[in-house]
C-alpha cells in the first residue's frame, strides 16, 4: 500500500501522519438522519480494501495518526443530501494521548510529506475473525473505541486489538457486497445492499457506524 508520511512538530512535541497516497474518492462519512442516528460510511470495494489496510496499519502504529481524508469524496449516487457535513477520519492509539483539539493546526501543517510503501497481509488479522462482544460490556474493558468530533474529523481511538478485530468488518464489504442479494422472501423488508455495523459495545459511548458497500456514485 501506498502511503504518504508526515511529520509534524508542535511546540515540543513531533507527531508522525500517515495518510493513503492515493485519494479515496468513493468513501464517505456523514452524520445519518436524525430518526435513525448514528453515522453512515459509504464505500466501494476498492476504498473498503484501502481502509481495512488503514485499520490494520492503526493496529501496529501506536505512535502514529493514520489520517483518511474524505470530505473531498464523490456522493453515492440517488441519495438525499446529508443532514450533516461530511467528516474526515483519523485513527489513533489511546496510548498516543493525542489532544483533538490540536488537529486542526496539526492538520494545516502537513505539506508535502514523503511517499513510502507499507505492506500488510492477512497475517495481521487476528486468527479468529469472532468478535467477543459480551467481553466488552464489562466494565473497565479497554479495547473498545472512543469517539471524538472536532475540526470536521472523527477520531477513532482505540487499542491495537479492537483495531485488528474490526479491520475484517471492511474486508468482509469486499468479499461479499458486489455480489450480494438477499433472499427473495426478504427483499421487500431490506434494501439490496451489503451492509455491516460497527457501534456498541465495540464503541463505548459514541455513535454507530453504518458502513455500507454502494454500487453507483454521482461521479
Amino acid at each position: 500500500m501506498r502511503t504518504t508520511v508526515h511529520r509534524v512538530r508542535l511546540g515540543l512535541e513531533e507527531f508522525r501522519i500517515i495518510r493513503a497516497a492515493d485519494p479515496l474518492t468513493r468513501a464517505r462519512l456523514v452524520g445519518r438522519d436524525p430518526a435513525r442516528g448514528g453515522l453512515q460510511m459509504n464505500v466501494d470495494a476498492g476504498a473498503a480494501r484501502y481502509i481495512g489496510m488503514l485499520w490494520l496499519l492503526a493496529a501496529r502504529s501506536p505512535r502514529s495518526l493514520i489520517y483518511l481524508p474524505l470530505r473531498g469524496g464523490a456522493l453515492p449516487a440517488g441519495g438525499s443530501p446529508p443532514e450533516e457535513p461530511p467528516l474526515d477520519l483519523v485513527l489513533l492509539h489511546h496510548s498516543l494521548q493525542f489532544k483533538p483539539h490540536h488537529w486542526k493546526r496539526l492538520r494545516g501543517r502537513l505539506g508535502c510529506g514523503a511517499k513510502s510503501t507499507v505492506r500488510v497481509s492477512v497475517n495481521d488479522l487476528p486468527g479468529d475473525s469472532a468478535i467477543d462482544y459480551d467481553a466488552r460490556r464489562h466494565r473497565g474493558h479497554r479495547d473498545v473505541f472512543h469517539q471524538h468530533v472536532h475540526a470536521e474529523s472523527l477520531f477513532m481511538v482505540g487499542s491495537a486489538k479492537v483495531f485488528r478485530e474490526t479491520a475484517g468488518l471492511f474486508f468482509d464489504i469486499v468479499k461479499r457486497g458486489h455480489d450480494y442479494r438477499p433472499p427473495a422472501e426478504l427483499r421487500q423488508d431490506f434494501n439490496l445492499h451489503y451492509c455491516t455495523e460497527l457501534g456498541d459495545p465495540l464503541v463505548g459511548g459514541g455513535r454507530e457506524i453504518h458502513i455500507e458497500y454502494t454500487r453507483r456514485w454521482a461521479r
